[in-house]
């Protein structure tokens, strides 16, 4: 009897070593290099057509800050890989006054696709949640979790109660976390994650225990980084910049 449960014990001791030193999963997705050069070729091609029919912000003179447009005009870009699998999304952002509004395209099938508009300042209703009363005015950042994965993270102003966490994930855009509040009459609060409703504990932890979030990152008022992105795609797609 002894001997069979040492016997038990070596093999669960083998197969927890075989465990620990067990490759992780790959990504299933991986772009192919023609593919991610399409994609630069597509998006340098978006982002000079938004360049020509919107115009860039212009900074103060002797300022970083720039001069806040009377009409929409291009504040900020960048190439993001979102799912941390080599293929690259576009991200820019159009400035009017104090209101941002974010596009995100993504590469599949042979072609660009928007993957997401966002309206920054004005009323969205999120996916979670029946919050009564009040304006969902919201705006966005960027998380990322311990794999380098990023998000595009969308988040109600002021109280930061309610959001949404974006990526990539096998080539395709997803919601990978919504978070929404009820808020009834008599001052009960329902908290839901994915439409589920969950404790409030778990609800405020969310970001943390199921996407390992470990921090976010302002998206910035940065006309110089438009040009920046325009001439690395330019690069990269081996097209000819022509942009004034």
């Amino acid at each position: 009897m002894v001997k069979k449960i040492l016997t038990t014990a070596v093999i669960l001791v083998i197969l927890a070593q075989i465990l620990s030193i067990a490759p992780a999963e790959e990504n299933a997705f991986s772009p192919s290099e023609s593919t991610v050069v399409e994609a630069y070729k597509a998006y340098y091609e978006i982002l000079k057509v938004a360049i020509d029919e919107h115009g860039v912000v212009k900074k103060m003179p002797g300022s970083e800050n720039i001069e806040y447009p009377d009409e929409w005009e291009l504040s900020y870009a960048e190439l993001i890989d979102f799912g941390n699998d080599g293929s690259p999304s576009l991200l820019y952002v159009t400035c009017f006054g104090y209101h941002r509004d974010c596009y995100i395209y993504g590469y599949s099938e042979g072609k660009a696709e928007l993957y997401l508009t966002m309206f920054s300042g004005n009323e969205k209703h999120f996916t979670v949640g029946e919050r009564r009363g009040g304006n969902n005015f919201h705006g966005f950042d960027i998380a990322a979790d311990k794999n380098d994965v990023e998000y595009l993270r969308v988040f109600m102003y002021w109280k930061e109660l309610e959001d949404e966490y974006y990526t990539v994930k096998n080539g395709g855009w997803i919601t990978a976390l919504a978070r929404g509040y009820s808020l009834h009459v008599d001052g009960e609060v329902d908290w839901y994650i994915n439409h589920n409703l969950v404790d409030a504990v778990v609800y405020h932890n969310a970001p943390e225990t199921e996407l390992g979030i470990v921090g976010t990152r302002n998206i910035p008022d940065n006309p110089d980084a438009v040009y920046a992105v325009l001439a690395e795609l330019a690069e990269k797609a081996g097209a000819e910049m022509d942009v004034e």
